[in-house]
């Protein structure tokens, strides 16, 4: 089928509208510029910007003017009854989504008799459609087309010319919308990102794979970066907790049992690990878990108590004279009962006797 030439004044309008288009804008900006710059173009009723996902029935309109109504239940009966449209029927057997008229396929009398007419296109009083698919969602099984709905006179050659020129740039333009709609997303990541610094937190793909870390989480895992081949996957065991948790909360069974936190030392670190989605994110929150170094927890060490309270201001990071003022006690006396720690505990300096400190303090935690 050849294309109509199209003349100077309505290539003129074809370049205005390809420059609307390819302007910094995200999704929601985009698909309505389409609809507006596209019903400038081709004289209609009512234009539409439409994304079906044919296997979950999923369907996403815009349309123009903007305050054409739905029918109701509008967007069930497109995703149950579109198969039915001869045009996409046309292009999921073809594979050709390039502009097609209803008319190039059945009568007008033949599309008044279907279901699909009668429940969702007569609303709109249009007969004649006009559509072409350009592009495929993220997901590679979403189609986004565009459709063109007037009830006076059928579609021109040169309707059909304008779209095959303008089809191209619609598919980049849209790539482009669905770039920035996912920097904005990242920034909008970021910010919040800034926001809690002081927090670990790490974003993580559906495979394990690390998106964004703050500093903080970064620091707690740069220690086991170093053993793996992979430094942008999230190391083990965390890996394969993060997987399970992801499953468990797509799972019926999750109504049983509450998902569970995962406690696990990390270069001498313990902390406590939750999985939480946000919507398509995956976020993994480190909570660094600090003991609890107290009298009553440190008694089990068999010491006397004197030397337990020596040994619980040593794990708070005093020095002999400190603790000898806090307990009114010479600095030689301190000095002579982390010898006598040191003794019992098995053990000849003060980092050891803070480990076991901080140890007994963890498992009690």
């Amino acid at each position: 089928m050849g294309r109509e030439p199209l003349g100077a004044k309505d290539l003129r309008r074809l370049f205005d509208g390809v420059q609307r288009l390819y302007t910094l804008q995200d999704h929601a900006s985009f698909t309505t510029t389409l609809v507006d710059v596209l019903a400038s173009l081709v004289p209609v009723d009512v234009a539409s910007y439409d994304e079906l996902n044919p296997t979950t029935k999923k369907t996403f309109v815009k349309v123009a003017p903007h305050d054409v109504p739905m029918p109701e239940n509008g967007f069930e009966i497109l995703g149950r009854l579109l198969h039915q449209h001869p045009c996409v029927a046309h292009a999921h057997t073809t594979g050709d989504g390039s502009p097609t008229k209803i008319s190039d396929f059945i009568s007008v009398n033949q599309w008044k008799r279907t279901p699909l007419y009668n429940e969702f296109y007569k609303h709109f009083r249009t007969v004649h459609n006009l559509g072409m698919q350009f592009a495929s969602g993220r997901d590679r099984s979403t189609i986004v087309s565009m459709g063109f709905h007037r009830g006076g006179r059928d579609f021109l050659e040169r309707d059909r010319s304008i779209l095959n020129v303008l089809r191209p740039h619609l598919s980049q333009a849209y790539n482009n919308a669905q770039a920035v709609t996912e920097m904005r997303r990242e920034v909008a990541d970021y910010k919040r990102l800034i926001e809690h610094l002081d927090q670990a937190i790490i974003q993580v793909t559906p495979k394990g794979r690390i998106s964004w870390a703050t500093p903080r989480a970064a620091m707690l895992l740069q220690p086991l970066d170093k053993r793996q081949k992979d430094a942008a996957r999230l190391p083990s065991p965390l890996s394969d907790w993060v997987l399970q948790q992801d499953r468990l909360l797509s799972q019926s069974t999750l109504l049983s049992a509450p998902p569970q936190p995962l406690d696990v030392e990390l270069h001498g670190r313990r902390l406590r690990v939750r999985f939480i989605k946000d919507g398509e994110r995956r976020l993994v929150i480190l909570e660094e878990r600090t003991p609890d170094v107290s009298l009553p927890v440190l008694l089990k060490l068999g010491l006397s108590q004197r030397e337990t309270e020596i040994l619980m201001w040593v794990a708070r990071g005093k020095a002999n004279a400190e603790i000898a003022d806090i307990l009114s006690i010479s600095v030689r006396t301190v000095h002579k009962h982390v010898e006598r720690i040191y003794q019992k505990l098995g053990i000849d300096n003060r980092h050891a006797a803070i480990a076991i400190a901080m140890d007994v303090a963890l498992r009690r935690a």
